[in-house]
C-alpha cells in the first residue's frame, strides 16, 4: 500500500510540474485551429503566450525569428539575460526562440529562467518546428487549382473532376441538384461516375424532355471519362 500511494504522489507531483507545459500546448493547438492556414497569425500569438508562462509575466519577453522574419512579444524594455533555442525543420536550423528577461525583473543577474521555464521554451521551439515541417507537407492550392475550382463551381450544367486515380475532386452545385448528393460526401471517392449516371437515369424518368437532354449528357460524360482514361 506504502508503495502504491508513494507513486501517486510522484505522479501527482510530475503532473504539478507539467501543468504549464500541457496548458501551452492546448493555448498553442487552439490558436493554430483558429489561424488556419496563416503561420504568422499563429507566431504572433506564441510570442504573446510564452511570456505569460514565466514568472513575473511583465518583465519578460519573447521573440521568434524564423528566417526573414521576427517575431516579438511581451515586455519590450531591454533585454538584461536572455534563453534561446533553435527552430529546427527537417534537421535544419530555421529558426531561433529566444526568452529573456528585462531590467526590473527579479531574477535580474542570477539564472535567467528556471529549469522548468526552460524546459517549456525548448517545448515550444520543438513544437514550432514541427508545425511548420507539416504546413510545408501540405501546401496551399495553386492559381490554377482554385480557378479550376471556380469553373466547375460556376457551369450551371452538372461536372465532376477525377483525378489520375479516377477519384472525385471536383463535384459542382448541379451535380448535388441532380443526385442529391452532396460534395462531401463523394470528393475522394471513386462513385462519382455511378452516382451521375443514377442522376441522368432519373431525370429521364422524371422530365418529359428528359431523354434528349439525359442523351446529351450521357455522351459527353462518356467522351470525357473515356478520353480521361486513355490519356
Amino acid at each position: 500500500m506504502n508503495n502504491a500511494a508513494d507513486v501517486c504522489r510522484e505522479l501527482q507531483q510530475a503532473l504539478r510540474e507539467r501543468t504549464a507545459e500541457l496548458a501551452c500546448l492546448y493555448v498553442l493547438e487552439q490558436a493554430a485551429a483558429a489561424c488556419g492556414d496563416s503561420l504568422d497569425s499563429l507566431f504572433e500569438i506564441l510570442v504573446k503566450l510564452v511570456p505569460l508562462t514565466c514568472s513575473s509575466p511583465e518583465h519578460t519577453g519573447c521573440s521568434l525569428r524564423i528566417n526573414e522574419k521576427k517575431f516579438s512579444g511581451g515586455s519590450r524594455n531591454e533585454p538584461v539575460n536572455s534563453f534561446e533555442v533553435a527552430v529546427t525543420v527537417k534537421g535544419r536550423k530555421d529558426g531561433l526562440l529566444q526568452a529573456f528577461h528585462t531590467s526590473g525583473h527579479p531574477a535580474s543577474g542570477t539564472e535567467p529562467f528556471t529549469p522548468e521555464e526552460q524546459h517549456l521554451i525548448s517545448m515550444v521551439a520543438s513544437w514550432t518546428g514541427n508545425r511548420i515541417e507539416a504546413r510545408q507537407a501540405t501546401p496551399l492550392p495553386s492559381e490554377s487549382d482554385n480557378r479550376l475550382a471556380q469553373i466547375v463551381q460556376s457551369n450551371p450544367i452538372a461536372t465532376f473532376v477525377i483525378d489520375a486515380r479516377h477519384r472525385t475532386t471536383h463535384w459542382n452545385r448541379a451535380c448535388e441538384n441532380l443526385t442529391g448528393v452532396k460534395a462531401a460526401d463523394v470528393i475522394g471517392t471513386g462513385t462519382a461516375l455511378v452516382l451521375l449516371l443514377l442522376g441522368i437515369f432519373i431525370l429521364v424518368i422524371r422530365r418529359p424532355d428528359g431523354w434528349g437532354y439525359g442523351l446529351t449528357m450521357l455522351l459527353g460524360l462518356s467522351a470525357g471519362y473515356l478520353a480521361h482514361w486513355f490519356a
